[in-house]
């Protein structure tokens, strides 16, 4: 899938190519996985879609209970790290390198979010329309969308 830079260059940063850098600062964030997991549990979902799954930090857990989970994100080196702990827990799911301003996976999902703060990614109203046009297209009448959006701290 052909990113979409339309409005910015912020894919070019380290931060999106740095996998490795990635989970060495964030190996402490830990409190979400089990809001995600009871989230979806509760909304009886049995296809799950993660908007910026990165390198699995919250997906990895989900899989290994078996579910049917589709990640995507705009780093191929994250989801190559990604893969490298599905391959290393000898689980499968299915990634896609892909933009979250630009996709079709021509599939509905029960449930679909985008954890740890990752919609603020989007820099624009433009971007934000673009990705809701994109979720929109992958809902059915029952799909859960959430997002997950928090002040951090300022030593954070």
């Amino acid at each position: 899938m052909k990113i979409n830079t339309k409005n910015s260059n912020e894919y070019n940063l380290p931060i999106y190519h740095d996998a490795i850098r990635y989970d060495d600062e964030y190996w402490w964030k830990k409190d979400d996985i089990d809001f995600w997991r009871n989230h979806y549990k509760k909304h009886k979902a049995n296809s799950i879609l993660e908007i910026a799954c990165g390198t699995g930090r919250i997906g990895v857990p989900l899989i290994r209970e078996h579910i049917d989970y589709h990640g995507i994100d705009i780093s191929k080196e994250f989801l190559k790290t990604m893969n490298n702990k599905l391959d290393y827990h000898n689980l499968s799911a299915t990634l896609t390198h892909g933009d979250m301003r630009s996709f079709n996976l021509n599939e509905k999902f029960d449930f679909i979010f985008i954890g740890f703060n990752s919609l603020l990614h989007l820099l624009t109203d433009y971007d934000i329309s673009c990705f809701l046009e994109c979720i929109k297209m992958h809902c059915h009448k029952k799909t859960v969308f959430t997002i997950d959006v928090f002040v951090p701290h300022p030593l954070f």
